[in-house]
């Protein structure tokens, strides 16, 4: 058994089942779908993995994993010191990924959305990675805007915490809704409309704050 082939015919297969799921959603996605899309067996597909709900998670993995690695890279304060172009930067890798996300047709599609949406209280080891995945995006969010508030109004006394993360939270909602509206007009312009709203919002917190006074709360 050539270990390359073997490796090359995995990725096929986790390939296109993200890009048939993105399109389809997961109960749409069958494993002959999978099979024949990646041009594998379905011996071939149950030598790589257990069940679908195995490799599906493996499918998950992979999508967060695209948006979060070159997240990480973005917030790296050696790419940009003012933390507000790095927090812009954050929103540009978000909004290609999700308009772009390997669907071949003009709509954009997040399995971390979908899958809450599918899955529900069905599958909660799932739903616990979209829990996390939502949760790490949120927190970037609200780091990157403390360290920007600190940044830019130095001096002035920062919001709590728990304000920080109340407008990250709004913002990965704001995104997601964007991301529903999006797929349901074919309109992925809505993702990038919303990422740039996220910005103009955060710039207005950042700028505007007075202590004491409650905002996006």
């Amino acid at each position: 058994m050539d270990p390359a082939k073997e490796h090359s015919r995995r990725h096929r297969i986790l390939a296109q089942a993200q890009r048939l799921m993105l399109e389809r959603g997961f109960a749409a996605t069958s494993v002959n779908d999978i099979c024949k899309a990646a041009e594998v067996t379905k011996g071939a597909f149950f030598h790589h993995f257990a069940s679908k709900e195995a490799m599906t998670r493996e499918v998950f993995e992979r999508f967060a994993e695209s948006i979060l690695v070159p997240m990480a890279f973005a917030r790296d304060p050696h790419s940009n010191r003012d933390p507000m172009m790095r927090f812009r930067q954050l929103l540009r890798i978000i909004a290609r990924t999700y308009v772009k996300s390997d669907v071949d047709r003009s709509d954009v599609s997040c399995l971390i959305g979908m899958f809450v949406h599918e899955f529900g209280c069905i599958d909660s080891s799932l739903q616990v990675l979209c829990a996390e995945a939502l949760t790490k995006l949120r927190n970037a969010f609200a780091d990157e805007l403390k360290v920007a508030f600190a940044f830019h109004r130095s001096g002035v006394e920062s919001p709590e915490d728990g304000q920080f993360v109340r407008l990250a939270g709004f913002f990965v909602g704001s995104i997601q809704g964007a991301i529903v509206m999006a797929r349901a007009t074919s309109e992925p312009r809505l993702v990038e409309d919303a990422c740039a709203d996220v910005v103009a919002r955060a710039e207005d917190f950042i700028d505007h704050f007075e202590p004491g006074v409650r905002r996006f709360s």
